[in-house]
């Protein structure tokens, strides 16, 4: 794909944003990561099971476009007038240990 076919960052964090918040009537940045194509399903299900120590090491993406990526989520939200709230992750394990997104910027 040329670089002028390429769709923007913003307008791609934007469509995974409508579309997370249609289906489920909330947005995390992991539905984000997803959408743009830099998480996939079973790698995240791979960290929900506890095979993956942080979530921010399998993304494919850099950290600076990583939070390039969020602050444009936060600036999406804050538009629609949505507001942050802490989420914790657990496990899908016999244990239920606290799963580490370790997003620096989100």
């Amino acid at each position: 794909m040329s670089r002028q076919n390429r769709v923007p960052l913003a307008d791609r964090v934007a469509k995974a944003a409508e579309a997370a918040l249609a289906a489920r009537h909330f947005v995390s940045a992991i539905d984000i990561l997803v959408g743009i194509g830099w998480l996939d399903l079973g790698t995240v299900e791979r960290w929900r099971r506890g095979q993956i120590d942080c979530l921010e090491e399998v993304v494919r993406a850099n950290l600076p476009r990583i939070s390039e990526a969020m602050r444009l989520f936060r600036s999406w939200a804050t538009a629609r007038g949505l507001f942050a709230s802490q989420t914790a992750y657990v496990g899908r394990t016999p244990r239920r240990q606290t799963l580490r997104a370790c997003f620096a910027g989100s």
